[in-house]
């Protein structure tokens, strides 16, 4: 009898330490993060959804959920409104163009002048019904504006040296380019054709 009683007392114990570890193990997958400043990762597929407004920790948000999600191949990007800067957009769209990642924009969804930087950081390119692409001329920390500083000014260089860096031949990139400096004064913005997507290459 002492021993079916010992027997008995292991077999709760067995229990109870197993059942605790169950627990756990729902708490951390209840836990598991999914947000990243302005990305959200679908823990039941491998896309992500983007929203909001791109800023300097946005490149450091998408470099740690990609280590999180290893396996997304897809970004899906709703409403985005610009960059706090051109560097904070070229940065964050070269993390995804480094991770192969593809982009689609999804129904309804307006991205302006920085985020469409950042979307041309996507390997394929697409969309969805209503979108709309806004662009037009940046202005610098000193009040100077894109078109205040003539063709071939060093001023112009690190948007033609991403866009070339995503995949861009010269020639469309610096025509790119030109056309969004001067489509709309720093605080404005011009909404493209679907001719002119294409005519641009942004969705591919």
């Amino acid at each position: 009898m002492k021993n079916l009683g010992f027997l008995f007392v292991c077999i709760l114990t067995f229990s109870f330490y197993n059942c605790e570890s169950d627990d756990n193990f729902v708490d951390q997958m209840e836990e598991r993060q999914t947000t990243f400043g302005i990305f959200e990762a679908n823990e039941n597929s491998n896309e992500i959804i983007i929203e909001g407004s791109i800023t300097e920790s946005t490149s450091a948000d998408l470099n740690e959920l990609l280590t999180e999600y290893p396996n997304t191949n897809l970004v899906i990007m709703k409403d985005v409104d610009d960059a706090t800067s051109s560097e904070a957009a070229f940065t964050a769209g070269l993390v995804m163009r480094d991770a192969q990642l593809d982009v689609h924009v999804s129904d309804n969804s307006t991205l302006t002048r920085g985020a469409i930087d950042f979307m041309l950081g996507g390997v394929n390119r697409t969309k969805g019904d209503n979108t709309q692409f806004g662009v037009g001329a940046w202005r610098n920390q000193q009040g100077e504006v894109a078109t205040d500083f003539p063709f071939g000014h060093e001023a112009h260089l690190p948007w033609i040296n991403y866009y070339q860096q995503v995949g861009f031949q010269f020639q469309l990139a610096t025509d790119f380019y030109n056309f969004s400096i001067s489509a709309a004064e720093p605080d404005e913005v011009l909404f493209l054709t679907e001719d002119q997507i294409q005519t641009f290459n942004l969705i591919n």
